[in-house]
């Protein structure tokens, strides 16, 4: 297993970006670290997943 289930929803909590209110456009993470996330949060797991396991989605 590359995650653990519960690491899965923090990811996905800290790295989703915000849909309305004064976060709007804004993920958590990039509220706390002041810089931009340049993908979407699927695909930035996606591109973990690929870097511990390649052979992962063949």
């Amino acid at each position: 297993m590359i995650l653990k289930n519960d690491d899965y929803c923090t990811f996905y909590h800290n790295h989703k970006i915000y849909n309305d209110g004064k976060r709007k456009g804004k993920s958590p993470m990039e509220i706390l670290t002041g810089k931009k996330q340049e993908k979407d949060w699927i695909e930035l797991l996606m591109d973990i997943i690929k870097e511990k396991d390649p052979l992962f989605f063949l």
